[in-house]
């Protein structure tokens, strides 16, 4: 589980943000204030992240 991203802001959305990290882009869904917080496109930023998920019943073998 990811508890923390630190990397560069590719790209901010209308629901998530693109953080590269050493090269891997991390898709990171967040509120609008959150992505309105963030630094600009190309500065680095620190995240703090909360996994939610659930199981579907069609996903349950």
């Amino acid at each position: 589980m990811i508890g923390r991203l630190r990397g560069t802001v590719a790209e901010i959305g209308e629901e998530d943000a693109l953080i590269d990290v050493l090269g891997v882009g991390y898709v990171v869904r967040c509120g609008a204030r959150t992505l309105s917080r963030l630094p600009a496109i190309g500065e680095e930023a620190v995240l703090h992240i909360e996994t939610q998920w659930s199981e579907r019943s069609e996903d349950v073998v």
